[in-house]
């Protein structure tokens, strides 16, 4: 991949950002009768929850529920529709069982109404993922990515054989070797889309091949060149995964992600900022790769000489104050941005669904959301400590507070549902620190729950965790080796986000 990107112009015009999709129409039933009834113009006495006649008839009730309405096949574009206009009848059409085979129909509706809502801390108006969908019916790597997504996660959460992924999964990669092959369509923005999505792909099956699509991703960045026109939501894709990376495995490998979140400083704002994507503060994505600098820079040659460990208890100190000013109140009332988008971008507010979903009301919410930002912060205080002082160092009363907030803060949150689903890193470091029984039993069920999201890559931090545990435990509640280490040593080269 990164080999045909290197062949391609970097210098080829750039598309404008991505078109919204539009909601799905509610058609209400107003007649009172259910809709079997309806269907056979047939008399319906409304009875509850199923009509009597119905089962009179002995057929299923479909009850009185709104539908969805759809336009019909032959309903076209007029030559007078606006291109807006346009764009939303196509995507109707194309989301209509009758505009696509009935099993794609069934996969991209759980593209948008599952795997959209919560592979996001926060679902917003503007999801970038449902965005992605306009792009989709013009390119079919796109496609065919998206629909190799929602096939493996369908069969995940249904518990059956996946049959489907692997094929869509192909035709992706060979069409995206044609689209890199040519100049005019390797700079795309559905390319970048397609080669993202195989990356989430992977790491939703917990396989470490998602470096081979992540290193394409940074060869495709070089060619580009200039990317200050990046549509946002891209941009807050590529910082997300490579923050998680480097906090992972050390290895954070696109140098313009650092100059992209350089630009989010909320502090002119008058409020705390949050990125829906991670769910955290705009600010600690920078504040994560100062991190992941400061560890390669413990585990580089010299680094037991003196002046070195000099520097890095300096840099640590440093750095600490950074996170210590990151923080923000749970009361506050928080603005959601997209990070890396040099603009500040403000998205709209939340879709209903997010605070509908978890029967809550909107400040609610809001607190729940600061919350969530805070155990990312307090997990980054608890990597930093260790990253200076080394595994035998026991915590410091500071350090032992941000673990116990961040325990205290646990509970606020849903174990799957957005809020809570984007915590594998955070989970894996505060728990790294714990004996106590009671706080790994809770751990354990956050991560049977996160199981339920049908995504291989929290099982891989529950394994992780547990290794963790054996050997402290081994060792008396010491360990002299890190989470990294057991990582490497078990060949888990995954994210765990």
């Amino acid at each position: 991949m990164a080999a045909l990107l290197q062949t391609s112009s970097p210098n080829l015009p750039w598309s404008e950002s991505l078109d919204p999709i539009l909601p799905d129409i509610e058609c209400p039933n107003t007649q009172g009768s259910c809709w079997s009834c309806l269907a056979q113009s047939s008399p319906c006495d409304g009875a509850l929850p199923h009509c009597r006649n119905c089962r009179k008839k002995r057929r299923t009730c479909a009850g009185y529920g709104i539908r969805l309405q759809r336009p019909g096949p032959m309903q076209g574009i007029s030559r007078h529709d606006s291109p807006l206009e346009a764009r939303k009848s196509k995507i109707l059409r194309f989301v209509c069982p009758l505009g696509l085979q009935p099993l794609e129909n069934r996969l991209l509706q759980h593209w948008v109404h599952q795997i959209t809502r919560f592979c996001l801390a926060i679902d917003y108006t503007d999801n970038g993922y449902r965005r992605l969908i306009p792009m989709a019916l013009e390119e079919p790597a796109l496609f065919s990515s998206i629909m190799a997504i929602a096939a493996a996660h369908e069969s995940k959460t249904m518990q059956t054989v996946d049959t489907l992924s692997g094929k869509y999964l192909r035709t992706a990669m060979l069409r995206l070797q044609q689209i890199l092959s040519n100049p005019i369509t390797a700079t795309k923005d559905s390319t970048l889309g397609t080669m993202l999505c195989l990356v989430t792909y992977e790491i939703f099956n917990g396989s470490p091949r998602w470096r081979s699509h992540y290193a394409g991703v940074s060869s495709w960045l070089k060619m580009r060149g200039d990317c200050t026109d990046l549509n946002p939501f891209m941009k807050g894709w590529i910082s997300m995964a490579d923050t998680q990376s480097g906090l992972n495995m050390g290895t954070a490998i696109i140098p313009e992600v650092e100059d992209w979140l350089s630009s989010m400083d909320d502090s002119g704002s008058g409020q705390p900022i949050i990125d829906p994507i991670l769910g955290c503060s705009s600010r600690m994505p920078k504040l994560m790769l100062e991190a992941v600098g400061l560890y390669r820079t413990s585990q580089g040659a010299g680094a037991e000489s003196a002046d070195v460990q000099a520097e890095i208890r300096e840099r640590g100190k440093l750095l600490k104050a950074k996170i210590h000013a990151a923080s923000l109140d749970i009361q506050a009332t928080p603005l959601l941005a997209i990070s890396g988008d040099r603009r500040g971008l403000v998205l709209g507010g939340l879709t209903p669904t997010t605070t509908s979903a978890n029967g809550q009301d909107q400040s609610e919410f809001m607190r729940h959301m600061c919350a969530n930002t805070e155990i990312f912060r307090y997990a980054l205080l608890v990597y930093v400590f260790r990253v200076v002082n080394g595994l035998n160092v026991p915590l410091d009363m500071e350090t032992q507070y941000a673990v116990e907030e961040a325990f205290r803060l646990l509970p606020q949150l849903p174990f799957i549902n957005g809020l809570g689903s984007n915590l594998g890193w955070a989970l894996v470091v505060i728990a790294s620190e714990t004996n106590a029984p009671e706080l790994r039993e809770y751990i354990r069920c956050r991560w049977r729950s996160l199981k339920l999201l049908g995504m291989n890559y929290n099982e891989v931090g529950e394994l992780l965790t547990e290794e963790v545990w054996r050997r402290r435990d081994d060792m008396n509640y010491t360990c002299d080796v890190s989470w990294q280490t057991v990582m490497q040593e078990l060949d888990l080269g995954h994210m765990l986000v």
